[in-house]
């Protein structure tokens, strides 16, 4: 796992001096490597920077990150075009354990636990691959628990995949080092039986990262965090790659068409947490009454609301509590962005703006089919305010599916 060098010192001076005047203008855009949408800048820190917190010196080496506008991953294209030994010289090497102290065992011991205090009863009948193995830890504490079929893999620590099937493939803590997660999760699901399922650990990008941006502790280019995850990132990835998932208290799962028994039963034993909904656009019904006509901007559809409570139509809300965040192309005036909120039944939960978005949650007595309203501040006409010769009553102009009976303008 570890390669030979000389210190961070010696890695400092290797970056530096490979990378000198070659990186790119920090204003150019990427392409996401999970859905394949557009990425834009979103900061850039010292390679230096680790999870941990400990002070290592700034290398003097810019690691800039971008953010998908679609589904929010977040990532650096820095490490792409380096080769498992670049990894080992600069990342993985004899001072990696400095920045995780966890990899000696620690983490591989827990996990154990959990797995069977989970589903000890299962583990006897399951095949497993622990991907991104590290030392194999935790493939032996799993042989102390009992299980028969468990193999190691670590892309990094050389050796072949192997080559068979397994009901379980888990990569703990391991999809934010990888530079292609795309391309990990397709290796990973290779090695699924029919009816198998991947489990992933993973911790997520918080709600306020655009507030917080580079100061999330989970950033950490030197101890090789270099992918992030929001559950929109899974949710989108899942439903463009034509896999299902779950996403629960201490990851993900991700399967295909179907789970066999074993598989199911051992999903069953982690508990489901509420995940976001995040809509493209509103649902909103078909010739809803206080709603301006269909309207167009980049390819993509939109209305005016016209009243201070306009229908929506009917939502399937998956939990007791829900964040629904949904894009609104404008606001008649910065006022609008305020006030807004999201009528349920009979309560009425508030929406606070996120960038060029409205969020919030709402909590129903039970999972359902549930109709929602919208409800802003009056609306304004431009005419009367000075904003132009536009007579009608305008409050926020939101995304809408693209019917193809409704007429433009």
């Amino acid at each position: 796992m570890f390669g030979d060098d000389a210190g961070d010192v010696r890695v400092r001076e290797l970056l530096g001096g490979a990378l000198e005047g070659r990186l790119p203008p920090v204003e150019i855009s990427r392409v996401c490597k999970m859905c394949g949408d557009a990425a834009d800048y979103f900061f850039s820190v010292d390679f230096s920077k680790n999870s941990c917190g400990i002070a290592a010196g700034q290398y003097g080496v810019a690691v800039n990150h971008y953010r998908c506008v679609v589904c929010e991953h977040i990532f650096t294209d820095f490490c792409d075009d380096w080769s498992h030994e670049d990894f080992a010289r600069n990342i993985y090497n004899n001072h990696y354990a400095v920045y995780d102290p966890e990899y000696d065992g620690t983490r591989s011991r827990f996990i154990s636990s959990i797995i069977f205090n989970r589903a000890g009863d299962l583990i006897p009948h399951l095949s497993m691959l622990d991907f991104g193995s590290g030392r194999g830890v935790l493939e032996q504490e799993m042989n102390i628990y009992g299980i028969r079929d468990i193999a190691s893999y670590d892309p990094y620590a050389g050796g072949e995949m192997p080559d068979r099937k397994f009901d379980i493939v888990s990569a703990y803590e391991v999809l934010e080092h990888s530079p292609d997660p795309r391309g990990t999760i397709n290796l990973m699901s290779s090695a699924m039986s029919e009816g198998g399922v991947m489990f992933f650990s993973q911790e997520y990008i918080p709600d306020n990262i655009a507030e917080i941006r580079d100061s999330w502790k989970y950033f950490g280019p030197r101890n090789g965090h270099i992918s992030f995850f929001s559950a929109n990132t899974i949710d989108v990835f899942c439903r463009k790659n034509n896999f299902q998932y779950r996403i629960c208290d201490w990851g993900f799962f991700i399967w295909r068409n179907h789970l066999s028994s074993i598989a199911k039963r051992y999903v069953e034993r982690f508990q489901v947490l509420a995940v976001p909904l995040v809509l493209d656009h509103l649902p909103l019904m078909k010739g809803a009454s206080g709603w301006h006509g269909l309207e167009e901007a980049d390819d993509r559809y939109f209305r005016w609301s016209a009243k201070e409570k306009v229908p929506l139509g009917f939502q399937e809300l998956p939990a007791k509590r829900t964040r629904i965040s949904f894009p609104v192309l404008m606001a008649i005036s910065e006022e609008h962005w305020e006030g807004v909120s999201l009528q349920v039944g009979e309560k009425l939960f508030p929406m606070v703006r996120v960038e060029n978005r409205l969020e919030g949650w709402v909590e129903c007595e039970s999972p359902g089919r549930e109709f929602m309203w919208l409800i802003t501040r009056p609306p304004l006409r431009p005419c009367e305010v000075g904003m132009g010769a536009d007579a009608r009553p305008l409050a926020l102009a939101v995304f809408v599916g693209d019917e193809a009976d409704w007429t433009v303008g």
